[in-house]
């Protein structure tokens, strides 16, 4: 086997949030988005390397930049064939397992990472995943196959959709042994927290996760909160959203307002920021 390395897919060209992966969040000195997803990740013993896997589009140039200037591996590669970027990206760094994670996560829990790399020999599977039987909340996604189940779907995928995406031809064409790895304590609403960054409002409670918890908290940590402050589930479920606004900038106001009446500080600073 080579190295439990995990590849992070990072680009600029997000079509709902452009270059989210940038955007700053409360405490580390304001570190952006793809910050504490490494920062995070790089806090599990278990991960010996990773790879920032971005594109060869001059738009991404800035991302490769970024790797580099923070001391991290980077491999550029295919825009739209996602699937050879990342085989590609393992085969130049020696990557197996491949542990999958994605830039906009930055509330990726280390430990989780950690018990699953730990895990993931035992299992006997080619493909463990925390996401496809969903107990963890949305944005702590963790996916952990070896280099021959990727090298074999990189061989045989020609459906678009199993080449824009990396691991869908491993978990649907049925050649491989795929298993999920489940918390066994969680309740189903947990399943239901969503901090994974696609939209405005995404970018809003994650400021707010960040200005209630600072930037070290773990899963267990993040599931408590939404429990003592339910009101967060309902920034980015569109019951804020009800009402109809004519431009990002009233619908930040807004959440500055809310965010206010909370006593933040922190996460107020930085979407005032963001206008």
């Amino acid at each position: 086997m080579g190295k439990a390395t995990v590849i992070i897919q990072a680009r600029m060209g997000s079509t709902r949030l452009p270059g989210k992966i940038f955007m700053p969040l409360p405490f580390g000195g304001e570190a952006t988005v793809l910050q504490q997803v490494c920062r995070r990740v790089s806090e599990s013993p278990a991960v010996e390397q990773i790879v920032i896997a971005t594109t060869e589009n001059h738009t991404d140039a800035v991302v490769a930049e970024w790797a580099e200037n923070n001391n991290y591996f980077c491999f550029r590669g295919s825009q739209d064939d996602v699937l050879d970027r990342y085989y590609h990206a393992a085969v130049r760094f020696g990557a197996d397992p491949v542990i999958r994670i994605t830039s906009d996560c930055p509330c990726i829990d280390s430990s989780v990472i950690s018990d699953m790399i730990r895990a993931y020999p035992k299992s006997g599977a080619d493909y463990l995943s925390n996401s496809i039987e969903r107990t963890f909340p949305h944005g702590l996604d963790t996916e952990i196959f070896s280099f021959a189940a990727l090298e074999q779907a990189w061989e045989a995928a020609v459906l678009q959709p199993h080449r824009e995406h990396v691991t869908p031809y491993i978990y649907r064409s049925g050649f491989f042994n795929c298993k999920s790895y489940t918390n066994e304590e969680a309740a189903p609403e947990d399943a239901k927290i969503r901090v994974t960054l696609d939209t405005r409002e995404d970018y809003i409670l994650l400021c707010a996760v960040y200005g209630l918890l600072g930037e070290t908290f773990s899963g267990k940590d993040l599931v408590k909160l939404f429990k003592t402050h339910n009101w967060l589930r309902m920034i980015n479920e569109n019951i804020m959203q009800k009402k109809t606004y004519d431009s990002i900038k009233d619908e930040i106001t807004d959440a500055v307002k809310l965010l206010q009446m909370q006593d933040m500080p922190n996460a107020v600073t930085v979407l005032k920021n963001s206008l």
